[in-house]
């Protein structure tokens, strides 16, 4: 699956807008339904900011059918960790030793600009089942009680 999600500082790249405002119009029912809220960010489809970008308004009738999109079953680092019952540091060393699953979309480096299909800027982004999947297969069953 190709995750074609943005957070809150890439809607902001995209709609030229600092991430406050974002904040300020989610809060105001102004962006788009997200399709995830991680610790992190909330997550968008990048085709949805871009159609709030082109039409300088969100309208409900803009979403497939005027419904909400799919919600995705994504975890950030925070999420994964309370899903392992680790600590966030421990999924850094096993990644670091290339034991945990490839996320689906990295965290981009600080910094870096972002264009379209580049990591986040606030979180590296798995798929919950592939997580489910690695611990089952990896830690012992009283840990993943």
């Amino acid at each position: 699956m190709v995750l074609d999600v943005v957070g809150a500082a890439e809607a902001a790249q995209i709609l030229k807008v600092e991430v406050p405002r974002i904040t300020r119009w989610r809060e105001a029912g102004k962006m788009p339904p997200t399709v995830a809220r991680l610790k992190a960010t909330p997550l968008w489809r990048f085709e949805d900011i871009e159609i709030l970008r082109a039409n300088n308004v969100w309208k409900v009738s803009y979403t497939r059918s005027g419904r909400q999109p799919r919600q995705l079953a994504v975890a950030g680092l925070s999420e994964a960790a309370e899903l392992l019952k680790v600590d966030k540091s421990q999924i850094g060393r096993w990644r670091r030793e290339g034991r945990f699953v490839v996320p689906a979309l990295d965290k981009r480096p600080a910094g870096a600009p972002w264009k379209r299909g580049d990591g986040l800027g606030s979180t590296p982004l798995w798929m919950v089942i592939d997580l489910k999947r690695w611990r089952d297969g990896n830690l012992p069953v009283e840990a993943t009680g």
